[in-house]
């Protein structure tokens, strides 16, 4: 009985999967960034709907990311942070040392395509949003924070 059970389990589990509207995400572009100045990622980090936090990696750039990079990592490519903690555990010590949290609002699909970066920013995250965003991620806690 138990072998039935479990059979049956297995050859349902695909239309399950595929019927209830989830959505499987690959990240192994973010195990295979690697840095090519020796610094680490930047972080974005946001808040979802339901309270939990998504993020995405970004590596050499010397410059913001513009509201359609982030809103495409967002909606294609969002890291939950245990996911990333274990990402960031595959980096080098001096990776992760340099590694700095940005807190930026959730971008929806239908969201107002006329915003400029500098309003993603959230004005509104305070010291312990970043205190629990590099626990979380398993780095260590910046001095000014």
């Amino acid at each position: 009985m138990k072998k039935t059970a479990a059979v049956l389990l297995c050859l349902l589990m695909p239309f399950v999967i595929l019927f209830c509207g989830c959505k499987s995400y690959d990240y192994t572009p973010y195990y295979h960034m690697v840095s090519k100045g020796g610094g680490g990622p930047n972080i974005y980090a946001w808040q979802v709907d339901d309270g939990s936090w998504r993020c995405a990696a970004f590596h050499d750039l010397n410059r913001g990311i513009s509201e359609e990079e982030l809103a495409y990592f967002q909606n294609e490519l969002p890291c939950p942070l245990k996911e990333m903690r274990k990402i960031l555990n595959t980096y080098s010590d001096v990776a992760r040392e340099n590694t700095i949290i940005f807190v930026v609002r959730y971008i929806k699909e239908t969201s107002d395509s006329n915003k400029f970066f500098s309003e993603l920013t959230s004005d509104k995250a305070i010291p312990e949003t970043y205190r629990f965003l590099y626990r979380e991620l398993g780095l260590q806690i910046p001095d000014y924070l």
